[in-house]
């Protein structure tokens, strides 16, 4: 109530956020806190790395601030970051870029999606977004008054995309398609056979594609990762994204990257002016330092994903009425398969909640296509995959 004690009068909100689905994320933390379960249950909701930043990191970011690197950097990033972005994208991703004009820094790939898309769509245009999907390319979309086309993934002996049903779903008003590879949700990576098929039908209807990439360095069983700009006649069609956060477990410091032609990247600073001015200045530095290395930490940090993993596929083996949608050979996350339970992914995100004390994601806030699914993290500790899996174990049977 305000002052005089009256109701306050309700503001209009947006057609467009109020369009937007809540989160799946928030809800299903709010059917914890409604049980009043939050000390009491094993979370693996959240794609959040359990590793502590490295030390050569922090004390990159602390000298910076000990040093009042704290005033406006140049719009773009600090030029020693870009050029340490410009030759890593050389060596790992087979990706020119011009450091002066073609790279970008971002507050986390999340900002450089929604600067990307602002820059690039007018109302009423459309996305193709493989689905599931992550949420974010959804409401982004239909922030910018875009209209969201969703095509189905393919999860099946792995994941890949149809490129026939890629060219069906295309209109006169297609503008552009998101590639989203190591991929999360569902934990399959596209295969470079598959992306080559992609392009050909982005280049021949001149679509723009986003591709997605912040868990490039997260692969198991020998998968290796294919960024689409780098394939041939891909340079001007693509808008790449990045992220330090789950690398190198820096997800607070909202650090990351667009990539793109100059023409686009000239716009593009627009628009982020606008929002950002520019990134964090302390957290450019740091990413400096995460790039340009020690990686050492790496193999281990893959070591302990991989086993965690391992320990999620031996499990779900061993209990009834769930199944992986593919087995997970890229990021830290699995999809899995819950239809044989009787239940909504919502109900089935619960039901993991009341009887094993387990949160999970419910498949159904990654679109229409991941019903019939909850999305597993194990980004944390090898003891709580260990004991989430035998508490679902147990409130499934098994």
């Amino acid at each position: 109530m305000n002052s005089a004690g009256e109701e306050p009068k309700t503001m209009e909100i947006s057609r467009y956020v109020s369009s937007i689905p809540k989160s799946p994320f928030y809800k299903i933390v709010d059917y914890v806190k409604e049980l009043g379960y939050e000390d009491k249950v094993l979370y693996l909701n959240v794609g959040l790395p359990r590793f502590d930043t490295p030390e050569h990191i922090l004390a990159a970011a602390s000298k910076a601030s000990l040093e009042s690197f704290t005033k406006y950097t140049p719009e773009a990033g600090i030029m020693e970051l870009r050029e340490a972005i410009a030759d890593k994208l050389k060596k790992e991703n087979k990706i020119e870029a011009d450091p002066n004009s073609e790279i970008f820094v971002t507050c986390g790939a999340q900002a450089g999606l929604y600067v990307a898309l602002k820059t690039l769509l007018n109302p009423g245009d459309e996305v193709l977004i493989p689905s599931p999907f992550y949420p974010p390319y959804y409401a982004h979309t239909i922030l910018m008054g875009a209209k969201p086309v969703l095509v189905p993934y393919i999860m099946k002996d792995g994941l890949s995309l149809n490129p026939d049903e890629i060219e069906k779903a295309i209109t006169p008003k297609s503008r552009a398609i998101f590639i989203h590879t190591p991929n999360n949700p569902i934990g399959g990576v596209l295969s470079r056979e598959n992306l080559k098929a992609i392009s050909e039908v982005v280049l021949k209807h001149n679509l723009v594609v986003i591709s997605d990439e912040p868990y490039e360095k997260i692969l198991f069983d020998g998968a290796e990762h294919t960024s689409i700009g780098s394939l041939p006649g891909m340079e001007d069609n693509t808008i790449t994204l990045n992220s330090l956060s789950k690398t190198y477990s820096m997800t607070g410091l909202r650090i990351g990257y667009a990539v793109a032609n100059r023409n686009f990247m000239t716009n593009f600073l627009k628009v982020h002016h606008a929002i950002n001015i520019c990134a964090n200045s302390v957290a450019q530095k740091a990413a400096v330092a995460a790039l340009n290395g020690p990686h050492d930490f790496l193999r281990d940090w893959q070591q302990e994903y991989d086993a965690n993993r391992n320990r999620i596929v031996r499990a779900i083996d061993e209990i009834p009425k769930v199944s992986l949608a593919v087995k997970p050979i890229g990021t830290f996350y699995c999809f899995l398969d819950i239809r044989e339970m009787g239940m909504s992914s919502e109900e089935a995100a619960e039901f993991f909640v009341r009887e094993g004390k387990v949160v999970t994601t419910p498949g159904s806030g990654f679109g229409s296509h991941g019903e019939g699914f909850v999305r597993i993290s194990f980004a944390t500790s090898p003891t709580i995959i260990e004991t989430a899996m035998n508490n679902i174990r147990g409130c499934l049977g098994g």
